[in-house]
């Protein structure tokens, strides 16, 4: 499939010369299948971007309390510092019409981030705001996504796209409001 889909785009655009993956575990099978085609193509296999994913593997009841209780110290300090800013509230939109709503928020705070600095926001890529609205949406319709939404004194400061499945959820998507970033909204919107 990745050679088709390489000699697909060679032949059908003059000036394409590589293609980027994002966000690929280098240890996963996908890297492995790149790894292989880019042997029998003899082309050049280069690391863009290195991601590491972080992951809670329990290792003892003990283990997870401990983590449990800092996770609830960590809310609660958290809570009560962005309290001296004001009221602090979290919504989680999962109806198509809030989800809706407050996907335009975190699209309004992905283009205020660092992102927008590097270009990467979601509204300054061709379609893929559009995307985002009408996919979310219709994932709201079937349960399958919600967007949190941690604010202050009614104002978003941070938000997430959840997508989920019956027994597991994503986080697709979290942004932050730049002036918050000394609290660390999207840190405590997370957990």
């Amino acid at each position: 499939t990745i050679e088709a889909a390489l000699a697909y785009l060679g032949a059908r655009f003059a000036r394409f010369t590589g293609l980027v993956v994002p966000q690929v575990p280098t240890d996963g099978g996908f890297a492995a299948a790149l790894r292989s085609a880019s042997l029998h193509g003899r082309r050049t296999l280069e690391p863009f971007e290195i991601h590491q994913r972080r992951v809670l593997v329990p290792r003892s009841d003990d283990a997870v309390e401990g983590v449990r209780r800092v996770i609830v110290d960590d809310l609660r300090a958290g809570r009560q510092h962005m309290a001296t800013f004001g009221e602090v509230e979290m919504d989680h939109a999962r109806s198509a019409r809030w989800v809706r709503d407050a996907v335009e928020e975190l699209l309004v705070l992905d283009a205020s981030g660092a992102a927008a600095g590097r270009g990467e926001a979601l509204v300054q890529a061709a379609g893929m705001a559009s995307f985002v609205r009408i996919a979310t949406r219709q994932l709201a319709q079937h349960a399958r996504c919600r967007v949190d939404v941690l604010r202050i004194n009614g104002a978003a400061i941070a938000a997430a796209i959840v997508l989920e499945s019956d027994h597991l959820a994503w986080l697709w998507k979290v942004a932050a409001d730049p002036a918050f970033a000394h609290i660390a909204a999207d840190a405590h919107l997370l957990l």
